[in-house]
């Protein structure tokens, strides 16, 4: 349906259309890598956590 549109605009050459479809897309993935990246860092952490706690449980 996306590639349809932007074939459809790019047709018309409707070069604004086009470049406004174009920063949907980009700004979609760059939102989904940060989603991954803001996951990724909220999974090491509670990692970390239960790695001190661990650690901080062993006989000295």
């Amino acid at each position: 349906m996306l590639l349809r549109r932007i074939t459809k605009h790019v047709k018309d050459q409707n070069w604004f259309a086009v470049a406004l479809d174009f920063v949907i897309v980009v700004l979609g993935i760059l939102i989904a890598f940060r989603i991954t990246e803001w996951n990724e860092a909220r999974s090491d952490a509670i990692a970390e956590q239960a790695l001190l706690e661990r650690l901080h449980g062993l006989p000295h």
